[in-house]
């Protein structure tokens, strides 16, 4: 018997925390009973490209909005959904769901989930409100809504929330093995400072610099590593060189070896200006690695292993330099997998649920098409 497929919708299949989550679940789910497809909306080649189609996964392409235009984009996301076979597609590009699911409905597709992953994106004005309409209109053209937390499920659903499910971006326990129990065992004693995240004005990395150079002040030996890339990763490695850190920041560019690069950590930094449930945080958790997070980040990314630490983003850099070396002077290993299960954040176990409810849902699918036909 043939998989089913379920089609994924994204922008680009890069490094990002989504795209991550999807990939981690598509290597995990039985991909006997279910395969993964991709429609992307880049010209790019994505990160996970390579990858997706040895796993025996589809990736197609269409232009994005702003390329075409709305009503051509329309236009070309219909006719890719009448001449598709899907019953089920999953789009992962928060308020735009509202117009790809308004086409798949159109086109006949009948189980259509929207995955909010972010919580309080800012736009600008005009964008704003073409965002804020598209929300207000999303129950009306899908079937099921997904969100990484609950403050991310209220963002992009609120009133219009119903057969609503928080999915965890489950981690990778066993990649962490031997990670999460670690002593340190560098050669030096340097302190190492980490992030992980795309260079975009949401990860305030302009602010982690601030926050390193207070550090650095205190303490010579220490060092900051920055894991991703982005728009604003040129900036931010001149705001590097203008603060004369140049010899202690490292870029480090968009990397498949977080697990190595988290054992290398001796704190995670994210003064994020919003979030919606960094799976970063999940993972910098299962390798026993203390953090640092700003406190508008939902509280549900704390798995209760005592190793997220909040502060406000109207402390100072100093305040949050003296909250680093704090937690550092006094840190602990900590075996955190166990309450890292407890909470839900086993990749495993969100790969089975998925996988039995989008069997589920074919199935409905199937009956309504019989009833319909009879």
């Amino acid at each position: 018997m043939l998989p089913i497929r379920v089609l994924h919708v994204f922008r680009i299949l890069n490094r990002g925390g989504a795209e991550t989550l999807v990939m981690n679940i598509f290597r995990n789910i039985d991909r006997s009973k279910v395969q993964f497809d991709f429609l992307v909306q880049h010209p790019d080649i994505g990160d996970y490209e390579e990858e997706i189609k040895g796993l025996g996964g589809e990736i197609f392409r269409l232009p994005y909005l702003t390329q075409v235009g709305p009503l051509r984009y329309k236009r070309k996301l219909i006719d890719f959904f009448k001449k598709s076979d899907y019953s089920i597609v999953h789009s992962h590009m928060n308020e735009m769901s509202r117009m790809i699911l308004g086409q798949a409905k159109k086109a006949g597709i009948r189980i259509r989930i929207a995955h909010s992953h972010n919580y309080f994106p800012k736009y600008s004005f005009f964008e704003g409100l073409f965002r804020i309409y598209l929300k207000s209109n999303i129950g009306k053209v899908t079937t099921h809504q997904f969100g990484c937390s609950s403050e991310a499920l209220n963002w992009l659903f609120g009133t219009n929330s119903f057969n609503s499910k928080v999915i965890q971006n489950g981690a990778c326990l066993d990649q962490f093995d031997n990670v999460a129990m670690r002593k340190t065992t560098r050669e030096d004693n340097r302190i190492v400072i980490g992030h992980i995240g795309s260079f975009s004005a949401q990860k305030n990395h302009k602010f982690i610099v601030e926050i390193f150079k207070e550090i650095h002040n205190r303490i010579q030996e220490s060092e900051l590593i920055l894991i991703g890339d982005g728009s604003l990763k040129l900036e931010i490695e001149q705001e590097v060189i203008n603060k004369g850190l140049e010899n202690n920041v490292k870029f480090l560019g968009v990397r498949s070896d977080i697990p190595q690069l988290l054992s290398k950590m001796d704190l995670f930094l994210m003064p994020s200006l919003f979030e919606g449930l960094p799976l970063t945080l999940i993972e910098a958790q299962a390798a026993g690695v203390n953090c640092i997070i700003t406190d508008s980040i939902t509280e549900e990314v704390d798995v209760g292993c005592n190793l997220i630490h909040r502060l406000d983003l109207n402390n100072t850099a100093g305040e949050w330099a003296e909250k680093v070396i704090d937690i550092i002077s006094n840190k602990e290993c900590v075996d955190s997998h166990s309450f890292i299960k407890k909470a839900g954040f086993d990749i495993v176990d969100t790969s089975m649920w998925l996988e039995q409810f989008y069997l589920q849902q074919q199935i409905i699918a199937n009956n309504v098409s019989i009833l319909e036909k009879s």
